[in-house]
């Protein structure tokens, strides 16, 4: 037998997905800049460590989570958002 998928009904369920994907995704690559990298957020992470710069490190951290936030809230927001006005869960604004 046959399933079929409502669109509508699962598209919540589907941005959840993408964006849980996204944030291990960005946690991977951070990760990985970590442990193998001469270039990137990991990496300059790694070096202000290892020279005790703790401004760096700091910086780093700081950019990482501004990073994430901003497209937290201005990319999976505004999908997240006309998604709730769409099922009538929100009053458009």
């Amino acid at each position: 037998m046959p399933y079929r998928i409502i669109m509508p009904a699962a598209l919540p369920g589907i941005v959840t997905g993408i964006k849980l994907g996204w944030t291990l995704g960005w946690h991977g690559a951070v990760s990985a800049e970590l442990i193998k990298s001469s270039v990137g957020l990991g990496y300059l992470l790694y070096m202000g460590r290892e020279l005790n710069d703790a401004s760096q490190v700091l910086g780093i951290m700081v950019l990482t989570i501004l990073f994430g936030l901003l497209l937290d809230r201005f990319l999976f927001g505004l999908v997240e958002k006309r998604i709730r006005i769409r099922r009538g869960l929100e009053q458009p604004t």
